[in-house]
């Protein structure tokens, strides 16, 4: 989520705007509804480049409910994360901000963190039994998981005539 995140611009949002000048789209309708007494004015609808978009806000909202969660060592890169996002709408994100999200060529970089931000933010967990959302998971090799973490209680409590050696799993496998 992170180096995606660094790497990626503004986007573009389309507006609906009263205004001075015609810019974009001409909505007859509400043209008609909003200006029947002002005739100088416009009711138009045009794209604007702008940071402060629904993508960056789903974003900014995962990183700021992963900032409770995270140990010392990530939350210096964190904060430098959010201040990229100094600028962005902190918004009560639910689901239905995530199914107003359409995925196109131009925002198709975006898929997988906002896939990790809809887990973070939503609080999904994984279930066999139920559920028709698609969620990541993350598997490991427990015994490996295993060994590591007594590996690691060891090291940390060994004395001086004790010596404590990690196995090389690379050698065991053919």
């Amino acid at each position: 989520m992170a180096n995606q995140t660094e790497s990626t611009g503004p986007l573009t949002s389309v507006i609906d705007t009263n205004q001075n000048a015609l810019k974009g789209k001409l909505l007859f309708s509400q043209n008609i509804q909003h200006n029947l007494v002002h005739k100088e004015r416009f009711y138009c609808e045009h794209q604007v480049y702008d940071k402060n978009h629904l993508l960056h806000q789903i974003l900014y909202k995962g990183l700021l409910v992963l900032k409770t969660f995270v140990n010392d060592s990530l939350k210096d890169k964190l904060n430098r994360l959010l201040f990229e996002f100094q600028d962005i709408e902190n918004l009560a994100i639910q689901k239905k901000h995530f199914d107003k999200i359409i995925i196109d060529r131009k925002n198709n970089d975006y898929q997988k963190a906002i896939n990790i931000a809809k887990i973070i933010i939503l609080n999904y967990s994984p279930s066999l039994n139920y559920g028709n959302e698609n969620l990541l998971t993350l598997l490991f090799d427990m015994n490996t998981l295993w060994e590591e973490y007594i590996f690691r209680i060891l090291q940390k409590h060994k004395t001086e005539e004790i010596e404590v050696s990690c196995i090389d799993r690379s050698m065991l496998t053919p």
